[in-house]
């Protein structure tokens, strides 16, 4: 934790059992040994890393940024037992960098992160959604629910060209990025990436940039929140007043 309190990061000896492998997926969460005898787990003093889109090749990093200079918690848990000391990253020497620089640096990548982390749940939600209504109207009797299939398929229409708009599920691998366009969601990360330097120092570039793409992303947003509260929901209604079970939104 910062001074603040604020988690920055955890670990466990337990090993993700959701991740996914894929073509440019993010990589494994370190794990901490429990081999018996003395063991080594190294920090590389950075944020969780970001999560991608499963099965789909996006050209970024997912590094989470540098945890900036300061005073810091480390707190390690184990049969419940719980031991505490702390830690402190000092600033680097040949860096001619401000406590304020710093702050800004933070600041910028940490609401940065928080907005690409918003996008992709909802991408992986509105396709996860897509993906049980499909399974769902394939097992519809067209002699009974013709209406509820043909609203259906709007709704999967309509959910496609959302996820479109947000990722290029046609990149599988590096040269994919050369033959298709990437989407939305790839230029936030992009963004992310190239402002994540060594040297942590935010430029007017990516200042200006940002901007753009949060704007972007409010329009995207908006689209998406009609479509899980109109037509994501209509369709529930519509299926429940037919008895037919289903479905996936809360």
């Amino acid at each position: 934790k910062d001074a603040q309190g604020n988690m920055v990061n955890t670990f466990s000896s337990k090993a993700d059992k959701n991740y996914i492998s894929y073509e440019g997926n993010p990589p494994k969460k370190p794990t901490i040994s429990k081999n018996e005898g003395l063991n080594r787990f190294v920090w590389n003093m950075h944020y969780p890393l970001l999560p991608g889109v499963p099965k789909v090749y996006i050209e970024g990093g997912y590094s989470g940024h540098q945890a900036i200079p300061g005073t810091y918690q480390l707190t390690l848990s184990y049969d419940q037992k719980r031991f505490k000391t702390p830690a402190i990253i000092q600033a680097n020497p040949l860096y001619d960098l401000s406590e304020a620089q710093y702050r800004a640096y933070h600041e910028f990548m940490s609401s940065a992160a928080a907005t690409y982390r918003e996008m992709t749940d909802m991408t992986n939600r509105l396709n996860e959604i897509n993906t049980k209504l499909k399974s769902l109207l394939a097992k519809m009797d067209p002699t009974k629910h013709d209406e509820l299939i043909a609203m259906g398929n709007t709704l999967s229409k309509d959910l496609i060209l959302w996820d479109d708009t947000m990722v290029q599920r046609l990149s599988k691998a590096y040269d994919d990025v050369e033959n298709f366009e990437n989407g939305f969601t790839a230029h936030y990360l992009n963004l992310i990436s190239e402002s994540n330097s060594s040297i942590p120092k935010i430029t007017q570039g990516s200042k200006s940039r940002k901007v753009e793409l949060n704007a972007e992303w409010a329009i995207h947003k908006q689209h998406a929140e009609r479509l899980l509260k109109g037509q994501v929901q209509a369709f529930n209604t519509a299926c429940q007043g037919q008895s037919v079970g289903v479905l996936f939104v809360e």
